[in-house]
Formats: C-alpha cells, structure tokens, sequence
C-alpha cells in the first residue's frame, strides 16, 4: 500500500519544513581530490582541496584520520606510516584547503586512508590514495627529447642508374661506385 502526503496544507508545510531541516546540513562540505606536492622517502606534504563549504561550517570543522571501526567496516587496511598523518584546516587567499602531512619520510609509493571530517552539522568520511613518485620523477619526464638533424643526402635523378648486378658484386661496392 503506497501513502501519500496529507491532504491538509499545513501538515505539508510542517512535513516539508521537517526534510528541508534535516538535509539542510547533509552537504554542507564537499571535499575535493588530493594532490601531493612531495616525493617518496620524504616527508609527506599534501592537500585536499575544499570543493564547497556552506555557511559557517569552517568555524567547527575537523579533520582527522577515521577511527579503527571506520577502517574494518570500508575493508582498507591501516598501514603504520597512515597512523602518522597529520590534519590541518588551511584557510587561503584562494580558498580553504585541508593540508594533509607527516613528521617522517614516507617510504611506501602510495598512502591508502580515509579521512574524518566533522563539523556542527554533520560528518564524512572521504577515502583517499596518495601516490608518490620517486625525487626528480618530474623533471626527468618533463623533458623533452631532441632529435638529431638529418644529413643532407644525395637525392639519386631518374638518370643515375645502375646496370643489373654481376655476380660477386657486394652493395658497398655498387654505392662506391656510383658515388652515394
């Protein structure tokens, strides 16, 4: 059996007020991808970018590694060095951003986590892989490769021709003496 809504306005109205007021806070925050501005055996120096923020939810907002449930319940492992992250709200000239780093080097290529965002309305948990590219990878694939000219070659006229090949005769010899 399928209910509808009330056909009396105000419980629609109360109805509709009560939804709004429990989604108002559902996307208060959206979270953006990572970017790592670090190399593998170095500390780590990353960010997340803020995608949208509404109303004052910078004020309340933290951030910090998901608990061990949160971990067992998204089946991800938890490396040692991911016990290491650190957390930090950034608010920047070109927006806020969540500054994501480690006192140690990290010595693993890549850093699978999941990140707890809370705040007064709400909480998420955003999972993440950092990858880290070995020091100079970079530079050493930024490069671009020159080619060695050409040499200049003899182009060969319909006129310069050679007889068929006479036994014992090698290519070498052929191309000496037509001068190629």
């Amino acid at each position: 059996m399928i209910r509808t809504l009330p056909k009396r306005p105000a419980v629609r109205i109360v109805l509709s007020v009560c939804i709004w007021l429990v989604t108002s806070n559902v996307q208060a925050i959206g979270l953006g991808r990572i970017v790592v501005n670090s190399a593998l055996n170095q500390p780590l120096d990353a960010e997340i970018s803020i995608a949208s923020i509404e109303g004052n939810v910078l004020e309340s907002l933290e951030i910090r590694l998901a608990t061990d449930s949160d971990f067992r319940r998204a089946n991800i492992s938890i490396e040692p060095v991911v016990k290491l992250l650190q957390f930090n709200v950034i608010n920047g000239e070109t927006g806020p951003w969540i500054h994501v780093t480690t006192d140690r080097s990290v010595r693993t290529p890549f850093l699978h986590f999941l990140a707890a965002i809370e705040w007064s309305g709400g909480r998420i948990i955003r999972e993440y892989t950092a990858l880290l590219d070995p020091p100079g990878y970079d530079t050493v694939a930024g490069q671009s490769m020159t080619l060695p000219s050409a040499t200049d070659r003899r182009v060969i006229q319909p006129g310069d021709t050679y007889e068929p090949v006479r036994s014992g005769e090698t290519l070498m010899g052929i191309a000496t003496s037509i001068d190629v």
